[in-house]
C-alpha cells in the first residue's frame, strides 16, 4: 500500500478517535452511540496504519523463542498482509470480549448498587413474582394477619400502579416512612422528608426528560380526583423497564389515585429471630397465589430484565470469539500449506519434526500476544466509554471497573492462537519429506 495512504489513514483514523472521545464525554444522547460506532471504526483504521510497527511487532516476539523464533520472524515478515489480517481478527475478538463482557458486568453492579437496599428486608410479601412490578392489590387485612405472626419486628406497607401522565405511561410508587424501596433510599433524608410531607415528588431522570422538566419545576397529574399541582423535588438516575416511575406518598397516592390497598408488605424480624424461619412462618398465613421471599430474591427479581437484556450481547461476543478462532485456524493452515516445500527443505537439512512444530507454534503466539495486548488497549478503552455511553441508555449512572477477566481474555487469545496453530502445526511435522520438496 502506498505509504501516503498508510498517513493519511492514521491521521484521519487519529482525528476521529479525538472528536468520538470528545463527544462521548460531553454525552450528548444519541450521538454519542454514533460516536462509539466511529471510534471503533477508527481503530480497525489505525490498525491499518500501524500495519507495519504490527508485522514488525509480531516478529520480534516471535524471535523471543530462539531458533525456531527467528524461523516463524522470517515467515511472518514474509508475508505481512496476511500476519496483519491475523492480528486484527484476534484484536478484534478481544476487544469485543472485553468490551461486551465488561460493561455488562459494569451495568449489573451499578444496578446492584441501586437496589441493593431491598435485600435488606427479611421478608417480601406481593401479589406478583419477584421479577415483576407488584402492582395487583394484596388483601385489605393481609398486614393485621401478618402481624400476628411471632418474631414480626415491623411491617411497612408499599404500593405500585400505572398511570397516565400526558399520554406517557408511567410508574406511580408510593413511600412510606421506613421503607426500603429503592427509588426512596436513592434520595437524601432532606427530599425523602418533603416527600412524605406531601410536599411534591421524586422522577426518575429518563421520565423529567421526556417530560422536559427540571427540579422545582411544576407536575400537572392527572387522577380520578381531578388535576394537581405538584413540585418535582429531584430527578434520580434509576434503572427502570417502563418509560418512568413517580415516587410520592403512600397516603397521598391512596388518595388521590383511589389506591387504598397495598402491593407490597417488607417484614422486619425482630431480633435474635432467624429470618428463614421467619419466612417460613408468614408463608403459612398467606394465602396462595401471593408470593413470600427474601431480600435476596426480591434483588435478583429486580436485576432480572437487566440480565436477560445482556444475552443477546453475550452471544455476540461468543460468534466473534469463535469466527475468529475458524479464521486463525484458515489463516495459519494457509501459510503450512504455501510453505510445504520450504519444510520439506528443513526437514531434508535435518530439521526434527519437533522444530517445526515448534517454529508454527512460535509464529502463532506472536500474532496471539500482538492482537491480544492491543486488543486489551482498545477494549478498556472503549468500555471505559460504552460506561459513560449507557449512563444515558440505562438511565442511571454506570461506574466503570476494569475487570481481572480483562486479562483472562487476553490470555485466552493467546490460548486460542495455540490451539488454532496445531492442526496446521502437526500436518507440518508429519508431512512426508520427498511429497514436500516435490512440491511445485
Amino acid at each position: 500500500m502506498p505509504r501516503w495512504l498508510r498517513i493519511a489513514t492514521g491521521v484521519g483514523a487519529v482525528g476521529v478517535f479525538a472528536v468520538s472521545i470528545l463527544i462521548v464525554l460531553g454525552r450528548t444522547g444519541t450521538i454519542a452511540i454514533a460516536a462509539m460506532s466511529a471510534l471503533f471504526c477508527a481503530e480497525i483504521a489505525l490498525g491499518f496504519a500501524l500495519a507495519g510497527p504490527i508485522v514488525k511487532a509480531t516478529a520480534a516476539t516471535a524471535r523471543v523463542f530462539g531458533a525456531v523464533g527467528a524461523l516463524a520472524a522470517a515467515t511472518i515478515e514474509r508475508s505481512p498482509r496476511r500476519v496483519w489480517a491475523t492480528v486484527m481478527t484476534v484484536l478484534i475478538a478481544v476487544v469485543t470480549t472485553v468490551v461486551i463482557t465488561g460493561t455488562n458486568a459494569d451495568m449489573i453492579r451499578s444496578a446492584r448498587g441501586i437496589f441493593a437496599s431491598v435485600a435488606d428486608v427479611d421478608v417480601w410479601v406481593s401479589a406478583d413474582s419477584p421479577d415483576r412490578y407488584p402492582t395487583n392489590a394484596l388483601p385489605q387485612d393481609l398486614s393485621k394477619r401478618v402481624d400476628t405472626v411471632p418474631g414480626v419486628a415491623d411491617i411497612t406497607e408499599g404500593a405500585y400502579a400505572f398511570a397516565d401522565l400526558g399520554g406517557t405511561r408511567v410508574m406511580l410508587d408510593g413511600f412510606s416512612p421506613g421503607t426500603a424501596d429503592a427509588l426512596y433510599r436513592a434520595v437524601d433524608e432532606r427530599t425523602r422528608n418533603d416527600v412524605l410531607a406531601g410536599r411534591g415528588v421524586v422522577l426518575t431522570r429518563n421520565l423529567g426528560k421526556t417530560l422536559d422538566v427540571r427540579v422545582g419545576d411544576q407536575l400537572r397529574l392527572q387522577t380520578p380526583h381531578g388535576p394537581h399541582q405538584v413540585t418535582v423535588l429531584a430527578l434520580v438516575p434509576y434503572f427502570s423497564t417502563v418509560i418512568g416511575t413517580i415516587g410520592m406518598d403512600l397516603g397521598q397516592m391512596r388518595a388521590w389515585f383511589d389506591r387504598p390497598a397495598a402491593t407490597t408488605l417488607q417484614i422486619a424480624a425482630a431480633p435474635g429471630v432467624d429470618p428463614k424461619r421467619l419466612l417460613q412462618d408468614v408463608r403459612r398465613v398467606v394465602p396462595a397465589p401471593i408470593f413470600v421471599y427474601d431480600g435476596g430474591t426480591a434483588l435478583a427479581g429486580l436485576e432480572a430484565p437487566l440480565r436477560q437484556s445482556m444475552f443477546i450481547a453475550n452471544a455476540v461476543w461468543i460468534i466473534v470469539v469463535l469466527v475468529a478462532t475458524v479464521a486463525l485456524l484458515n489463516t495459519l493452515t494457509l501459510s503450512v500449506l504455501e510453505r510445504r516445500r520450504e519444510i520439506g527443505v528443513l526437514r531434508a537439512m535435518g530439521s526434527s519434526r519437533r522444530h517445526t512444530l515448534q517454529m508454527v507454534l512460535a509464529e502463532a503466539v506472536g500474532i496471539g500476544v500482538v492482537g491480544g495486548v492491543l486488543g486489551l488497549l482498545f477494549g478498556l478503552t472503549d468500555q471505559w466509554l460504552y460506561s459513560l455511553v449507557s449512563a444515558d441508555i440505562m438511565n442511571f449512572d454506570v461506574d466503570f471497573r476494569p475487570s481481572p477477566m480483562a486479562l483472562v481474555f487476553t490470555v485466552g487469545a493467546i490460548t486460542i492462537s495455540l490451539l488454532g496453530s496445531l492442526p496446521p502445526a502437526r500436518r507440518a511435522a508429519r508431512q512426508n519429506i520427498i511429497e514436500a520438496i516435490s512440491v511445485e
